[in-house]
């Protein structure tokens, strides 16, 4: 669908005044039933749970946390007094962790947040980045769930894909010129999406004169690193996030601007002959040779340093670039799941695995095991900022269930359990300047907080023994969490319509 400015008013900023705005409202209900008509401004007392700090990696035993009307009142020890007619919880035995995030996914979907929402609810997740939509769809969500006709995570959202010619899917906004990018800002400001979602095909001149605009309109951009300019550039002219280590790949190679330069004559063909244009999915797994053939270890040490230093955070989806490299891998389908993935869903990663999952993809699993997962180790041993996303829906990077795939890909790839941790709760909160609101447990912070029933810094998977989740201080136990993935099983069984074209990467 594209975008409309004209039926939308003024901008609506991302950073710290949207998000702060974002944690002061009252997000999630239980599907069916509104938790609205359940006592919002009810009290919670958690007992006797080890809070983790995602930043120090600290254990804290015994603690008693209190919530009152969305926000943690009090943390304190086993004497700390529980408010009138506050809700019990038992958190003996449980580790209490900061309400997950995901940093790349794409929710926002007419006909697949009802589902989709609920179900990263079930797995912990009260935050998303959503990084592709019509920013009018986002805001009736963002409403639906305030007033609680649904479940759902807190979102910040991007409007339309910003990309160069030709478009490569339905609702993209289409830039061929420096004064076309500046327009394509401004509109999206205007339609109130709070950062810039910037894409592959953008030519140099194009994507500066967006990065340009977005600052004047104080907005963010993020997405993928055009192949016109190199990670660096990007990074200088305000890049905030970069997806899927793209421009992080070529950078990492001693021959990186040939790589470019390769990018630049594909990109001007490609226009001139849009009729015929070569997929970005070809050109893509054509630069995995040179990159490759040139990868260098202490290049990729600088270059991720000097991404860092310039403000630009990694959002490797690790998950996604596996599935990718491998569609024809039988082990991708997760039978388990299945029935909390939307039919169309089923479909339309059926429809992909049969037509591009061949023994082609050969060479793009050897790149995503030494190339892709050998940067995130190198991001590990650095120290480096990271943010777990997970790209969901697109193939086999299930909704909900895939942020704990990603999380034990950053750990399999050579970060630790708690840097993986931190990738999920305090680097989002410090990548939206909202430290002071969320990231950690911790008095006057919002009270989005994941109990476990078992340590995740030992093993990461214990992300996935998930005993309850409060969101917005509204409490899911375990029950609730089981009561709401049945409903979405449920809402699965039911007859859909056709498969909507694939999500963006």
């Amino acid at each position: 669908m594209p975008l409309d400015p004209k039926s939308c008013s003024s901008q609506q900023r991302v950073g710290a005044l949207v998000v702060r705005a974002l944690l002061g409202a009252a997000l999630l209900t239980v599907a069916g039933e509104p938790l609205a008509a359940q006592a919002a401004t009810r009290s919670v007392i958690i007992r006797g749970t080890s809070i983790i700090d995602p930043v120090t990696g600290t254990i804290t035993p015994n603690r008693t946390i209190v919530v009152v009307q969305g926000r943690i009142a009090t943390v304190g020890g086993p004497t700390t007094m529980a408010p009138a007619g506050a809700r019990a919880i038992d958190g003996r035995g449980a580790f209490a962790i900061p309400g997950l995030w995901d940093m790349h996914a794409h929710a926002v979907i007419p006909g697949l947040a009802e589902t989709i929402f609920p179900t990263n609810i079930a797995n912990g997740i009260t935050g998303i980045r959503e990084m592709f939509g019509v920013t009018t769809d986002a805001l009736r969500y963002r409403s639906e769930v305030q007033v609680g006709r649904m479940v759902g995570p807190r979102f910040v959202f991007a409007g339309n894909i910003v990309d160069g010619w030709p478009p490569t899917r339905p609702g993209e906004v289409v830039v061929r010129t420096p004064a076309e990018g500046r327009r394509a800002v401004d509109s999206l400001v205007d339609a109130k999406a709070e950062f810039i979602k910037v894409y592959s095909l953008l030519d140099s001149a194009s994507f500066d004169a967006i990065a340009m605009e977005a600052r004047v309109r104080k907005i963010p951009i993020a997405g993928h690193v055009p192949l016109s300019v190199s990670a660096v550039h990007a990074a200088a002219m305000g890049q905030k996030s970069t997806e899927h280590l793209e421009g992080v790949t070529a950078g990492c190679a001693t021959g990186e601007n040939a790589i470019v330069d390769a990018a630049v004559s594909w990109l001007r063909s490609r226009a001139l002959d849009s009729a015929n244009a070569p997929s970005l999915m070809s050109e893509m797994n054509r630069r995995a040779g040179p990159m490759t053939a040139t990868y260098d270890v202490a290049k990729c040490d600088a270059l991720l340093r000097q991404l860092t230093s310039l403000g630009m955070w990694q959002v490797p989806t690790l998950g996604v670039l596996r599935a990718v490299s491998r569609l024809s891998d039988p082990a991708l389908v997760r039978a388990e799941r299945t029935k909390y993935l939307p039919p169309m869903l089923q479909q339309m990663w059926s429809g992909m695995s049969a037509r591009m999952g061949t023994g082609a993809d050969t060479s793009r699993r050897t790149f995503h095991r030494d190339i892709e997962r050998g940067i995130v180790r190198r991001m590990g041993v650095l120290d480096l900022s990271v943010l777990a996303g997970t790209d969901s829906p697109n193939p086999f990077t299930y909704p909900g269930f895939g942020l704990h795939d990603e999380l034990e890909h950053l750990v399999d790839a050579g970060l630790t359990p708690l840097q993986a941790l931190r990738a999920a709760t305090w680097n989002p909160a410090a990548y939206f300047a909202a430290t002071d609101s969320m990231g950690t447990i911790a008095r006057g912070k919002v009270a989005d907080i994941v109990l476990l029933n078992a340590n995740p810094l030992l093993e990461i998977g214990n992300t996935r023994q998930i005993r309850a989740v409060i969101a917005d201080g509204r409490v899911f136990d375990r029950a609730a969490l089981d009561a709401l993935l049945v409903e979405v099983a449920r809402v699965n069984a039911a007859p859909s319509p056709a498969p909507p074209p694939p999500p963006p990467r």
